[in-house]
């Protein structure tokens, strides 16, 4: 498949399924997209062209192929996202929000931090081990709920994502 039609039917699906509900439905699309040779390449396009919800749903339902990416992927997944405002944002929104990365991790990640430190949205996070205020956390329990998270690949993401893991 041409790499921009691939992306055009994975983008379109993975918005379809998040539309329809079907959430379950995201952790096959994902284990398609692994199984493709240029996945790294895919996942960064596809943060830079799925809306903030889609991208969530998405990349969570995908936990299970996403904790099995080491870290030098992610390491890959920004660079390949370098100078994408969106993509930039929404990688580091998702690792924040829901694996707990803070300033160490996300400094090792990105080879642009500066590109995550010009986000106002971003700063009580990076300064200081600042934990979720109480209604995200809730926000995000509800989330996990509804996609049927599993809370054991939350923590197995938090791990990954520790400063000290």
């Amino acid at each position: 498949m041409q790499a921009t039609a691939q992306l055009d039917f994975f983008s379109k699906t993975i918005t379809r399924v998040v539309q329809s509900r079907e959430y379950s439905e995201l952790e096959v699309i994902m284990r398609d997209v692994f199984l493709q040779e240029n996945k790294i390449v895919l996942l960064a396009e596809l943060s830079d062209r799925l809306t903030s919800t889609v991208f969530t749903a998405f990349f969570l339902c995908g936990l299970p192929y996403l904790l099995g990416m080491p870290v030098d992927e992610y390491r890959h997944l920004y660079q390949l996202s370098k100078g994408r405002g969106i993509a930039i944002y929404q990688i580091t929104r998702f690792l924040i929000i829901h694996a707990g990365a803070r300033k160490q991790v996300l400094q090792s990640l990105c080879s642009e931090y500066s590109e995550i430190q010009n986000v106002d949205q971003f700063n009580p996070y990076l300064e200081e081990a600042k934990p979720l205020p109480p209604n995200e956390k809730n926000m995000c329990e509800l989330i996990y709920r509804d996609y049927k998270i599993s809370a054991e690949n939350i923590l197995r993401l938090k791990e990954k994502f520790s400063a000290s893991g």
